[in-house]
């Protein structure tokens, strides 16, 4: 990767996975080469309740819900390399999740791909890709400079045929 922005081309990457995208597969992944790394899908409505806290126990940025649960958890050794990949079919949410994880990540990623019905009975995954109009409304927010920390890539995660990733700022594609 060149410079300071992630760049998605000719890259090893961590693909999202539930319940693998953790921040200890992560490492591992970025220790035996990965360029990017995706955290697990987490869904907006989730994320938005999280607070952010600075864990100086284990070094650590967490993200916490109510209940205490850490929902995202990342470090500064994967700051400039980790993708966070949301589930999310509104605008407002999603603009706030991004806003709340921004200082902590290299990119966001639109889960515009998950065929399963907790995700598609929301509208979310998959169930974008028949609602343009969503699309649109979710992802342009996410490109304009309204995040306070820094101007992040977007991309959106979709499956055809294997995994497609389409960077959406740039419009540029990379097919696996």
């Amino acid at each position: 990767m060149a410079g300071s922005r992630l760049s998605f081309s000719n890259i090893t990457a961590l693909a999202p996975m539930v319940r693998v995208g953790t921040l200890p597969m992560r490492l591992l992944a970025l220790d035996y080469g990965a360029d990017i790394v995706y955290c697990e899908e987490l869904i907006d409505i989730k994320m938005a309740q999280c607070h952010r806290v600075v864990n100086e126990v284990l070094d650590t940025v967490d993200f916490v819900a109510p209940d205490e649960r850490v929902m995202f958890r990342t470090c500064e050794k994967e700051k400039n390399k980790v993708v966070f990949q949301m589930g999310t079919a509104d605008p407002d949410r999603a603009l706030t999740v991004a806003q709340l994880v921004e200082r902590d990540v290299a990119a966001i990623d639109v889960n515009m791909g998950c065929p399963k019905e907790y995700s598609t009975k929301g509208g979310m995954g998959a169930a974008l890709l028949s609602d343009p109009d969503r699309i649109e409304a979710v992802s342009d927010p996410l490109r304009q400079p309204r995040l306070q920390h820094k101007v992040l890539p977007v991309s959106d995660a979709t499956r055809q045929s294997g995994v497609s990733f389409r960077e959406a700022d740039s419009g540029s594609q990379v097919h696996r």
